[in-house]
């Protein structure tokens, strides 16, 4: 049923066509504006992969699979209709300089009339990347990497045997540009392995697409503020409709080794929870809810796709 609607949704439907230039939109900031871009669909070709369609979409690996659950990714059936879920409430918070909202994996910027937003690889389970206010303290270009002890700690249970310093280069996992951030151990960085964009992939710090962290790089200056929230549950009221957007939340362990920086374990809400939290919060918005089982669905999937939940009365 949900599947069907998004379908529904879908603006255009294409054999194959890039979004390159979908990462910005027209943005009224006076106005609160809260919802950018639509869904999109396309069929895909023989010769598709799961994480070349993301990559050429300028999607996260999760946000594709969350939106088309159905679809195998390691093998991807040459004429499915994949749906493209590149519509995006905004994070609720201020409407300015860089935001970033870990469950949904993405970065949004705030730039006068505009509002960029782009994928991002977040800290794994144990490595959670920190939240809180921060802003960018430095800009890098083709860095060297520090190995924190941690990580050489790690990687050499495995058999991986990493330097204290590994030099700029194809084989440097910051990739060719960074932005460091006012918790100095922490980057947002490019990356030679695209595929962990999307995903919970890094020691704590944030992943892009090396396109997208070039584009980045251009338009942020020194000391842009950051912001980094958890928001699972994303809600706009758009004329007389509410929608919701669902995201999987974050399952953290209690030895995070990133807590003295300011990673976050709080509870993660129920689902019985997450259900009282939406219908509370459409009940003093005098919104009237389309189905209370539509709602429930919608937690369960963690689609990512905004959903029209209820009406004004």
């Amino acid at each position: 049923m949900l599947r069907a609607q998004y379908i529904l949704a879908a603006l255009s439907i294409c054999l194959y066509c890039s979004t390159s230039l979908a990462a910005q939109y027209s943005y009224v900031s006076h106005t609160r504006d809260q919802l950018i871009g639509h869904i999109r669909t396309i069929q895909t070709r023989s010769y598709d992969t799961f994480n070349q369609i993301a990559r050429t979409h300028d999607i996260g690996y999760d946000e594709l699979k969350q939106a088309n659950p159905n679809v195998n990714p390691y093998k991807v059936p040459t004429g499915s209709v994949m749906i493209l879920p590149t519509q995006y409430i905004l994070p609720d918070t201020p409407h300015r300089g860089i935001v970033i909202n870990l469950p949904e994996k993405r970065l949004y910027l705030y730039r006068k009339s505009k509002v960029f937003t782009f994928p991002i690889g977040i800290g794994r389970s144990g490595l959670t990347t920190p939240v809180g206010q921060l802003h960018i303290i430095g800009k890098l270009k083709n860095p060297a990497w520090n190995v924190p002890k941690s990580v050489r700690i790690e990687q050499a249970k495995y058999g991986n045997h990493l330097p204290e310093v590994v030099p700029p280069g194809p084989n440097n996992p910051l990739g060719q540009h960074a932005l460091r951030l006012s918790k100095s151990n922490y980057l947002i960085h490019g990356t030679h392995e695209p595929s962990g964009v999307g995903r919970r992939s890094s020691a704590g710090c944030l992943r892009m697409y090396p396109e997208d962290i070039r584009k980045l790089y251009a338009l942020v200056p020194m000391n842009t503020p950051v912001i980094i929230v958890k928001q699972p549950l994303k809600t706009a009221r758009i004329q007389h409709t509410f929608l919701v957007e669902s995201h999987a939340p974050l399952i953290e362990t209690l030895d995070d080794q990133n807590l003295s920086d300011g990673a976050n374990i709080d509870d993660t809400m129920t689902l019985s929870e997450a259900l009282t939290y939406l219908l509370d919060i459409m009940k003093k918005a005098h919104v009237k809810p389309i189905s209370t089982e539509l709602i429930r669905t919608l937690l369960l999937s963690s689609s990512g796709i905004p959903v029209m939940t209820g009406k004004s009365f």
